[in-house]
């Protein structure tokens, strides 16, 4: 009879440590699963650490992986075929190189400051090509069509671009703003040595027909 017992509490001591050790599977995969949600949601609120500083969206600095604000070179890279095209002026409120893509769809400006170092774009548009002036001063490009590097596009919705860029925007009638101000506490800011940056979409029937971002003219 006291062997009979001890497999019973033996077999017992068995189901318990089972028990015991599923449970704790369980939680400890629920908590996996959690920090994963978690970590996908820092994700897709589109917000940026810049060393200790955290700022409310994706500052895109550069277009295809080429052309990159305030860098001098880098018109190059994305226009091999640039021989210092003419500066365009009494277009928009700096003078501008104009580009189109391939297709003749669509086109970039990019600004060109008073006292900026030649080349080094301060800030770039985009938008369809049937709204563009002066398009024989423009230089075509192989390129199918213009995407910012957080894979802003012109043709999305509104609430694509919330899910790019984060609700941290002001309205203006069609156009959907972001900003960022104070360069004497904004990493970004210094980092450029520019007042403040912004991202502009214009809206026409939820629609993103023309984007304009960059710094803001000292």
């Amino acid at each position: 009879m006291s062997i009979v017992k001890q497999r019973v509490k033996f077999l017992l001591w068995i189901s318990c440590s089972v028990l015991v050790a599923s449970c704790w599977t369980k939680s400890r995969d629920k908590g996996d699963t959690k920090n994963e949600i978690v970590t996908n949601r820092q994700v897709d609120s589109s917000f940026l650490q810049i060393g200790s500083e955290t700022i409310s969206f994706v500052t895109d600095t550069l277009v295809l992986n080429y052309l990159t604000l305030r860098n001098h070179e880098a018109v190059f890279q994305f226009a091999p075929q640039f021989k210092g095209e003419k500066l365009v002026e009494n277009v928009r409120e700096s003078p501008i190189f104009i580009f189109v893509n391939q297709d003749d769809t669509s086109y970039l400006f990019a600004y060109q400051y008073e006292g900026s170092t030649r080349y080094a774009f301060d800030c770039f548009e985009i938008g369809y090509i049937q709204d563009l002036e002066y398009k024989k001063e423009a230089l075509k490009v192989d390129q199918a069509f213009f995407v910012l590097e957080s894979g802003l596009k012109l043709g999305l919705s509104l609430e694509e671009l919330i899910e790019i860029k984060g609700e941290k925007y002001t309205q203006e009638g069609n156009q959907i703003i972001y900003r960022i101000n104070d360069e004497m506490h904004n990493l970004f800011l210094k980092q450029y040595n520019m007042p403040s940056y912004f991202l502009i979409c214009t809206l026409v029937h939820d629609v993103i027909i023309t984007i304009k971002f960059g710094f803001e003219q000292p």
